[in-house]
């Protein structure tokens, strides 16, 4: 540990509010970067930081010292992200169905008549294929993959 470091750890683990603002301003950039390459979106990454410097700041206490600062700020970043991204797997995208920038990402196209039958496709299509592609507002929709 280089003697700055802990001189900033010391200060940090009696509470002074400005050695956590220096630490915060140290290691922004390095969180917020990591965050937005694990995440690949720049506003998870800012609540990711968020979080990381929230954690920091309450588990300086439990801090032992034994690596850098930096390494341990870098792996709360890591685990902050890898429980982000599990959740984010899970959450679901609401777009308007008839969206047409949201259809031509799934290969979907409206149909022209509303007796039109649906293609049937062994691949997974939009993930709305078959019966599914039945649009509530009276438009029919079918996938083309």
């Amino acid at each position: 540990m280089q003697p700055d470091e802990a001189q900033l750890l010391w200060r940090l683990w009696r509470g002074d509010a400005q050695a956590f603002a220096e630490t915060v301003d140290l290691y922004k950039a390095m969180v917020l970067n990591l965050a937005a390459r694990m995440t690949g979106r720049e506003d998870s990454a800012e609540d990711i930081a968020q979080e990381v410097f929230l954690r920091v700041w309450k588990g300086l206490p439990q801090f032992r010292g034994e690596c850098k600062l930096s390494t341990w700020i870098y792996r709360i970043t890591i685990n902050l992200c890898i429980a982000e991204t599990k959740t984010a797997r899970g959450r679901s995208e609401f777009v308007a169905i008839d969206d047409p920038v949201w259809l031509r990402s799934r290969n979907c196209a409206p149909s022209l008549t509303m007796s039109t039958p649906m293609k049937s496709s062994s691949k997974s299509g939009c993930g709305l294929c078959s019966l599914r592609c039945r649009i509530i507002t009276a438009q029919q929709f079918h996938c083309t993959i």
